[in-house]
């Protein structure tokens, strides 16, 4: 049995590329019906039918399932981070620490990158209090022309 198989559920998409294979296997339906069902071209739909008579069930699930991608940032670098950001850093803003992980930590990760960490980690950028004037208001004059 197929490992993939075992570890993962299958989606209702690959389901029914499953349930049409084996039916073709079986020979209960022609390959062009197969196709209509799937809305796939005639040769895809033999690609499918090889691959499930030759490694099983497990061949119709997606294989980067679950698979980590090449630039996703390491988990133990997250951990770090967010332990800076709460512990060292703590008041500057996300643009800032940036910054400071590049020159005073070696670590080398883009705004967006830091901003998605923090942001799961329940982490907001502070941001910069603007002072609110008053606007205040002149007592007007008697006649237009006045003013000058």
């Amino acid at each position: 049995m197929n490992t993939r198989e075992e570890t993962y559920h299958m989606t209702e998409k690959e389901m029914t590329r499953l349930k049409v294979a084996e039916r073709l296997i079986d020979g209960e339906m022609m390959v062009s019906q197969a196709a209509d069902i799937l809305m796939l071209s005639t040769r895809q739909v033999i690609r499918i039918k090889e691959r499930v008579r030759r490694f099983g069930p497990g061949a119709v699930i997606h294989g980067n399932r679950a698979r980590i991608p090449i630039n996703a940032t390491d988990v133990n670098i997250k951990d770090l981070v967010v332990e800076l950001k709460k512990d060292k850093y703590q008041g500057t803003n996300f643009s800032h620490f940036t910054e400071l992980l590049e020159e005073k930590e070696g670590i080398f990760l883009s705004q967006p990158t830091v901003y998605r960490i923090l942001n799961a980690a329940g982490i907001k950028s502070p941001k910069k209090k603007k002072k609110v004037r008053e606007h205040r208001y002149r007592k007007r004059k008697d006649c237009p022309g006045m003013m000058v």
